[in-house]
């Protein structure tokens, strides 16, 4: 949750909440681990990665990333449901590229 409990609606939106949050941890509790792992989607993977290593550039946090849910990657495009999610991620990929 975000600022005031909002929820996240993005990975961008996530990676901005997550940031502040682990920074005051680091201040407030040394010594806590400086690395993240991102769990996600294999599909979501590449793109979340960059976000979140955008978004904590600069911290010293390191942002890594672990792919789940990978059974499916040789025919994504075999159901509607799997080949929406894959084309949504080009879609959001240029999304991102050209904001940020």
């Amino acid at each position: 949750r975000g600022p005031g409990g909002a929820r996240a609606t993005s990975s961008w939106e996530e990676a901005r909440y997550h940031r502040p949050y682990l920074e005051a941890l680091l201040a407030q509790q040394p010594p806590l681990p400086r690395r993240i792992v991102l769990v996600t989607d294999w599909y979501h993977t590449s793109r979340a990665l960059w976000i979140f290593r955008k978004v904590f550039e600069g911290s010293g946090i390191v942002v890594e990333a672990q792919p789940v849910g990978a059974e499916w990657i040789d025919k994504w495009w075999t159901e509607e449901d799997s080949f929406l999610a894959v084309f949504n991620e080009y879609l959001k990929w240029a999304y991102y590229l050209a904001k940020y």
